[in-house]
């Protein structure tokens, strides 16, 4: 990789507080993900395979629930009403009522489900089957398996256009994207991208589509029009997924292996400068506001939280060992691979300057 001399960036850091986490849960096992209904933080934990129903501001733990498998990402519906968490080990998607504390039904997908994604109407489910190379289509309402779409090798995730009849599915063992007429459930077309392609991101009207590509060290940027590969940036060791952000029309890229953001200017997909943060950082979550990302730095304990504008490093958070995930409520949480939910105060989620 080249240095960022040699690329013409800059490095931004800062003298910056440390600001501790308010409140600790340990739910006793590790995460997979989690997501956020209007009552309830519900998240998918691994061994013994279950889901951890948490108050809305990740204070109290309200009930467990067993799942019979080992769960992969989940995914709520719009009301918040149903979360659908899919079974790696078991080939089935089962829904949960997080009110009642129950799976209220389930179904059989492809093998080795490793997410699921809602579509646009919020009545069909796209889950990307990754040991059998398929996408299966769930009819919510149904409860049942209306379509089996073959995809490239492993796919592992989906992602839908915001105004066409289209998803886009990330094949990591084939290097490319799956083009899906969501109208038709049928496979349009394959485009050749780069090695171990990641969950793919849109941009505001659906124009392009970004992808990072975890081996190679670049991301793609793809015209959904032409449905071609227009061009590869390399951004750095190890990316995540980007973050869009619409009104600066940029992307936020996490570089595990370099411990930096790379920001890459759209449309000439150029890299315009790094932000310096923690160690491993990961997939990053943009607050209500679109003023402040959220960066979890997976190999070290802490969340840096970035002012967007001045694209800077404002804030540090002190977390347990390997946040892996950012979600913002009423009150921001941190979800840690060593199994614990940390709640920050409200304030938090719209300060961009240090304390």
């Amino acid at each position: 990789m080249r240095r960022a001399g040699l690329i013409g960036i800059v490095v931004a850091a800062l003298v910056i507080p440390i600001t501790p986490a308010q409140a600790n849960v340990d739910i006793g096992t590790e995460p997979v993900r989690a997501v956020l209904t209007q009552d309830n933080l519900v998240v998918a934990a691994r061994s013994p395979g279950r889901a951890v129903i948490l108050n809305a501001e990740g204070t109290v733990i309200t009930s467990t629930v067993e799942l019979g498998g080992q769960p992969a990402i989940p995914a709520t519906n719009v009301r918040g009403t149903r979360v659908f968490v899919p079974l790696f080990n078991k080939g089935t998607l089962v829904a949960i009522n997080p009110k009642t504390s129950q799976v209220v039904w389930s179904v059989r997908v492809g093998k080795g489900p490793r997410s699921v994604t809602l579509d646009p109407s919020g009545r069909f489910l796209y889950v990307a089957n990754s040991e059998s190379s398929s996408v299966s289509v769930v009819d919510i309402e149904r409860r049942t398996v209306i379509s089996s779409i073959a995809a490239g090798r492993s796919p592992i995730a989906v992602s839908m256009h915001p105004r066409r009849d289209r998803a886009y599915v990330a094949n990591s063992g084939s290097g490319d994207i799956t083009v899906i007429d969501t109208k038709r459930n049928r496979a349009l077309r394959t485009i050749k991208l780069c090695g171990l392609p990641l969950r793919p991101v849109l941009n505001t009207s659906g124009s392009r589509l970004f992808v990072s590509c975890r081996t190679s060290g670049t991301l793609a940027i793809v015209d959904t029009q032409r449905n071609a590969l227009i061009r590869l940036v390399n951004v750095g060791a190890l990316p995540a997924p980007p973050t869009y952000v619409a009104q600066s029309n940029q992307l936020f890229v996490p570089l595990e292996g370099d411990g930096q953001i790379s920001v890459v200017a759209l449309p000439r997909g150029a890299v315009t400068g790094r932000i310096s943060v923690g160690e491993g950082p990961t997939t990053a979550t943009m607050n209500l506001s679109r003023r402040l990302l959220f960066v979890p730095n997976r190999l070290g304990s802490t969340v840096s939280v970035i002012n967007l504008r001045r694209q800077v490093v404002t804030r540090t958070i002190s977390t347990d060992p390997s946040p892996v995930q950012v979600l913002l409520g009423s009150s921001p949480l941190v979800i840690t691979e060593s199994g614990i939910v940390q709640s920050l105060r409200p304030s938090a989620a719209n300060i961009d300057t240090p304390e």
